[in-house]
């Protein structure tokens, strides 16, 4: 070990001293009231403020055991708590919390209206609170490509994490919560979720391929992919791997598929309070169909001549892939609770508390609970359609018979996800009406049983459960899907406030600033002899998929802290966006300058770096004097670091955008290195060797690296 490596591990480990020291600050004891489990529990996960050391629950996989109160009971022992009441905690990567991250980007998948800046989220009164701001203000977003943006929006808000720091499998997960606004202006939502640590959120490239796969099976689901809007396909998968890639390299375990699943406890919604109108064209103050006792699915007449008050909404959803094939459901398609009860509910699904009585009608429970439809405009699904048909009367002899039976027959999936979900209606009580000061919370819980079941929990009630019969093998005699899974993957914990359109209609002129998003608290409880805590367990590992994709996952120098671990067998590199390296390109052994055009991401100019020695760094960039050609190129050492100088106004996603991204520049490490590549002297024209070898190159894209490496010898 070099002295440079030495002196590099001895400030991690300061640093995380530090961090350690900033924990106990936060929390204000180093002893935590509630014990610690002998079996993998960790001290530093458990908040000395928190009394609650255990709970109850029912984990019969027979759910109705459960509700007759004969199925097995467990006590789940607390694994981790925050109790936010130290009053103002930063949560920024620089303050280096040890369980949260607040991050600074813009959300591309959903097109937001706001922004994500560290300083929206901070600890006051008890409580994390997200506060939600009309300024306006910029932050990056890594677009699918890799490539990175710089955007400007007129609203902030926050957005935190625990990825890469604190994971879990399986257990029951509790917070309590405050939503922001009130149960009738359309706009706001607050989401509190889970996600796979392969995935990083936000991140595009680094959910492409991985988001929501809970997918271990070896064929079919390939229903949707061969239309370009679809989710990519799976990148890990159980079959056999691809020449030149090698899965145990990082440690991943032959004939597994790997994904970064997601499970949403709570997206908050009011129904649609803009005018507008239905898939048919009648006027619709819902924006959303409406089942139960609480709206009338006749009623079509628009709030602004006296129609219904929006319903506030929470949705609780599944997110899987790959997607069932079009005209398959796992819904029960010809169940008759339909629209005036707790909706076409299939095997695998349940909403606990709907009661059918001898007259056939059916009598809600408390929150009133129903199935849901999704599409990317949050209204209804249509599948592997990209719109409703004109021609609705294939479907019924009216528009009203029509709507109906297409409710029922479409694949209640998008070609992005296919969302198990119902909905629970929420009073005013849920919500702050705009006040910093409100001190009303309710409880939001999963029990998450991995390969068995997910089941949410309001206010200590179970409302909705997903089984592993819900996620059946189905086909439609042309496309097959086989099993999937009830998440088994190490997952983290999300907190976030968001607007867009594509959740709920933004009644932006009637929302009020600032509004404010509470949680106050999280806790989560395993089984004494099943705790599995970390967000790399031996089952399903990520630390060197995040260590050797490091340039994928972090795009920012604050956040390289997030990626405590190096990776052993590929040389990777750090990259930084906004920055050029400028000076001490590298030459071929003819004169050319070691620069490539149309290299398709900052991440394959990274591995085209790393399978030479002789190269110390290297600048990508999408706009260089000839346009827009997406240059690489490669650098030896001594270079100047020069901040990037926009020639055009800050990206606003207009069409066409007022930019196309902006230089992203990195730094190269030899494998199982964590420091840069030493310096090698004055290279400026030094040559690239023929002999340099290739087979240092093997990330995942093995086969891409192999042809530019093979392109660039070519030029020597």
């Amino acid at each position: 070990m070099s002295r440079r490596e030495c002196a590099c591990i001895g400030l991690r480990r300061l640093l995380a001293l530090c961090a350690a020291a900033v924990l106990l600050t936060a929390t204000g004891s180093a002893a935590a009231s509630c014990p610690v489990l002998p079996n993998g529990g960790e001290a530093e996960w458990i908040d000395p403020e928190t009394t609650v050391c255990s709970v109850q629950r029912c984990t019969d996989g027979d759910l109705n055991k459960c509700l007759a109160s004969s199925g097995q009971m467990v006590t789940m022992q607390l694994v981790f708590s925050d109790e936010f009441n130290k009053a103002g905690r930063d949560l920024s990567v620089q303050a280096g919390d040890s369980r949260w991250t607040a991050h600074k980007m813009w959300y591309d998948a959903t097109a937001d209206y706001e922004v994500y800046r560290p300083e929206q989220v901070t600890t006051a009164g008890g409580a994390a609170v997200i506060t939600m701001e009309n300024k306006t203000i910029d932050a990056p977003v890594q677009r699918i490509d890799g490539s990175v943006w710089n955007v400007t929006k007129p609203y902030v808000s926050g957005f935190f994490d625990s990825w890469n720091k604190f994971c879990f499998t399986g257990g029951y997960l509790e917070a309590e919560l405050q939503f922001p606004g009130d149960n009738f202006h359309s706009g706001f939502w607050p989401a509190f979720w889970l996600m796979g640590n392969l995935g990083r959120a936000g991140y595009m490239k680094t959910t492409k391929g991985f988001w929501p796969y809970t997918y271990s099976q070896c064929g079919g689901g390939d229903a949707g992919l061969e239309s370009p809007d679809a989710v990519a396909p799976q990148l890990i998968t159980a079959c056999g791997d691809p020449e030149g890639f090698d899965r145990t390299k990082y440690d991943f375990q032959p004939g597994v598929g790997r994904g970064a699943p997601e499970i949403d406890m709570v997206e908050v919604k009011v129904a649609s309070s803009v005018d507008e109108h239905s898939l048919l064209g009648e006027p619709d103050m819902y924006g959303i169909q409406r089942f139960g006792p609480y709206a009338d699915p006749q009623q079509l007449v628009p709030i602004s001549k006296g129609g219904k008050k929006p319903e506030a909404l929470n949705s609780m959803t599944l997110q899987v892939a790959p997607f069932l094939p079009n005209g398959t459901s796992w819904n029960n398609v010809t169940n008759v609770g339909g629209i005036d009860g707790p909706g076409p509910l299939g095997p695998g699904m349940a909403l606990p508390g709907w009661k059918q009585a001898a007259d056939g009608t059916w009598q809600p429970p408390s929150p009133y609970t129903h199935t849901t439809y999704w599409t990317n405009d949050g209204g209804f699904s249509y599948g592997m359609l990209k719109d409703f048909p004109a021609n609705w009367k294939q479907f019924g002899a009216t528009p009203d018979e029509a709507r109906e039976n297409f409710l029922l027959l479409m694949r209640p999936g998008s070609l992005i996800q296919d969302s198990i979900s119902v909905f629970a209606n929420l009073n005013e009580s849920f919500f702050n009406m705009n006040s910093a000061n409100k001190t009303n919370y309710h409880k939001f819980g999963l029990d998450w049983k991995p390969k068995e079941y997910v089941r949410w929990y309001i206010d200590g009630k179970l409302v909705y459960e997903v089984n592993s019969a819900a996620l059946r093998r189905q086909d439609n005699g042309t496309y097959e899907t086989f099993e999937r899974q009830i998440p088994v993957e190490a997952m983290y914990i999300i907190f976030n406030f968001a607007m867009s359109n594509k959740f709920t209609k933004v009644d932006i002129d009637n929302l009020t600033f600032p509004a404010y998003y509470k949680v106050n608290y999280v806790r989560v409880y395993q089984e004494p002899s099943k705790v599995n805590l970390g967000c790399s367990p031996k089952a399903y590992p990520t630390a060197q998929w995040l260590a050797c994709h490091r340039d994928t996952y972090i795009i920012q120098p604050e956040d390289q802290v997030l990626i405590p671990d190096k990776c052993t067998n590929f040389p990777t590199c750090q990259s930084e966006y906004g920055v050029r390296y400028e000076g001490r390109t590298l030459f071929f052994k003819n004169g050319t300058k070691a620069a490539y055009v149309n290299v398709s991401s900052p991440q394959d100019c990274c591995q085209m770096c790393g399978s030479f020695p002789e190269c110390g760094g290297y600048t990508w960039e999408p706009l260089s004097g000839d346009g827009w050609n997406n240059t690489c190129e490669l650098k030896s050492f001594g270079w100047e670091r020069v901040p990037w100088e926009p020639n055009a106004p800050d990206c606003h996603l207009t069409n066409p955008p007022s930019c196309r991204g902006m230089p992203i520049s990195g730094v190269a490490y030899d494998a199982n290195s964590s420091v840069p590549r030493a310096n090698m002297g004055d290279v400026t024209t030094r040559s690239i060797s023929a002999a340099a070898s290739i087979s240092r190159a093997g990330r995942a894209a093995g086969c891409l690296l192999g042809a530019l490496a093979a392109a660039l010898l070519m030029l020597l």
